[in-house]
């Protein structure tokens, strides 16, 4: 498994334009439907590392790759025997690829509704995230590793999301890499 995460800042204008050139006409038109530029730069920087991963990994053109999306709308490539996720939060991007299934999450540290947490943790984690002694900003990062695990853990299934309840931060029978970088979480399943 190999992976990279970027900030959108670090597009430069030439490699958006390379990039979004690279793009299917269906993806170019999703695309320039976004009101928001951060929004459009997301979504060419995930197709920049997607490409840039794949052709690294399994010596093909990037202009080669071609990428398809699951009924379920997990993306894959028939050009090359790997797999591949993508995912964004705010200004970062994160791609990974594999020789097998993937998915991964990131998702910036921020205040979330108290509702949310108890509805996307069990029992046992909500322990985890509101043990005694830990700070709010303990408890909001511990809440946001269970999150991109559980987020993680559907696509990396290619199911979408499912009841996350059905999922347990601490049973994971595959193997992960749950990461802090610049206020944000991430997790890989593989």
């Amino acid at each position: 498994m190999t992976k990279d995460i970027i900030s959108i800042r670090d597009v430069s204008q030439e490699e958006y334009e390379k990039y979004f050139s690279l793009m299917s006409p269906e993806k170019q038109q999703r695309v320039e439907r976004f009101r928001f530029e951060d929004g459009k730069k997301r979504t060419v920087a995930g197709e920049m590392l997607a490409r840039r991963m794949i052709s690294g990994q399994c010596k093909i053109k990037e202009d080669k790759i071609v990428f398809k999306t699951s009924e379920k709308g997990k993306p894959y490539t028939k050009s090359a025997d790997i797999h591949f996720n993508i995912s964004h939060s705010d200004e970062f991007i994160l791609c990974a690829v594999n020789d097998g299934p993937i998915g991964v999450d990131i998702e910036k540290i921020r205040d979330i509704n108290e509702m949310v947490i108890k509805h996307a943790c069990n029992e046992r984690e909500l322990e985890y995230v509101y043990e005694k002694g830990v700070s709010k900003q303990e408890s909001l990062k511990r809440f946001f590793e269970i999150w991109t695990y559980k987020e993680a853990c559907f696509k990396h299934k290619g199911t979408g999301i499912e009841d996350f309840q059905t999922l347990d931060y601490f049973n994971c029978s595959r193997t992960r890499e749950n990461g802090i970088i610049d206020g944000y979480a991430y997790c890989i399943i593989y």
